[in-house]
């Protein structure tokens, strides 16, 4: 009885799965073709060089283990930066700086979302919203630097970046396949990677911020594994994503009182 209850989520989950496959399975030969060739068209060419990149920068350059996170979240999506870090922590000594690393790993690649300025934004809360939550957690402890590896290691570097845009595909197509039911309560908790501007952007911000059960679990499910505290990021998460929310709020009332006054001033001057 005690293996069923810890158990308990990834049942939930596995239900989830047939109830969506058995609702939605006729359509999902259809909506195939259309994710591939959104991923191979849109996502392959910003993520793959953009981790190459930061993968080779991080190799050449001594940088902290905190920031190693944070450009290869940049660069992708937050998983890729919070599940390297998580390796890292695994294959190396373990610091307390560890979760506070994964605290600035959470953020997107702006160039992924349509209008850009949408992930633009979104990081910018994120970013506000980390230092909030270091602080409130009292983190003071100096981030570690890593030492630079004396060669570049091309290859390794390329299957990477494209091991995780697949792992990508995989995620946008799980969450394309749970909107076909049309169960709207579950498709937002599930959350698209890249959701387009709907009627609730708190509520998308909320879900971007806490990466959705398609990218949260995973991360939760891989720090258990590893014997690291997953309720220790589960809370991180929530109160990043608290934090986020209120600063995106906060930015779009002020932004949408200051257009005005910035018109008039414009007009004023010429």
């Amino acid at each position: 009885m005690k293996t069923l209850y810890r158990q308990l989520l990834l049942w939930s989950i596995l239900v989830w799965s047939i109830a969506i496959l058995y609702t939605a399975g006729p359509q999902i030969p259809n909506l195939w073709p259309v994710v591939v060739q959104y991923w191979w068209s849109c996502i392959v060419p910003l993520v793959f060089p953009s981790l190459l990149t930061v993968e080779i920068m991080i190799q050449l350059i001594p940088v902290t283990t905190g920031l190693q996170a944070w450009m290869r979240s940049l660069a992708s999506f937050p998983l890729v930066g919070a599940m390297r870090r998580c390796d890292h922590a695994a294959s190396k000594s373990f610091s307390p700086k560890f979760y506070e690393d994964l605290v600035w790993s959470n953020c997107y690649n702006p160039l992924l979302f349509t209008p850009m300025i949408r992930g633009i934004l979104l990081d910018i809360c994120l970013l506000v919203a980390a230092w909030l939550t270091i602080a409130i957690r009292g983190g003071s402890h100096r981030p570690a630097r890593c030492t630079p590896i004396g060669r570049v290691r091309w290859r390794s570097a390329a299957l990477d970046a494209m091991n995780w845009a697949t792992i990508l595909l995989a995620e946008i197509m799980v969450s394309r396949i749970a909107r076909l039911p049309s169960w709207h309560w579950l498709y937002q908790v599930l959350v698209d990677p890249f959701p387009s501007p709907s009627s609730q952007p708190l509520l998308d911000v909320f879900m971007l911020t806490t990466n959705g059960v398609i990218m949260l679990v995973p991360l939760l499910l891989y720090a258990a594994r590893l014997h690291f505290s997953w309720q220790r990021i589960a809370m991180d998460r929530l109160i990043q994503a608290g934090w986020a929310t209120m600063v995106y709020w906060v930015l779009i009332s002020f932004l949408t009182q200051f257009h005005p006054i910035v018109f008039y001033i414009v007009h004023d001057l010429r």
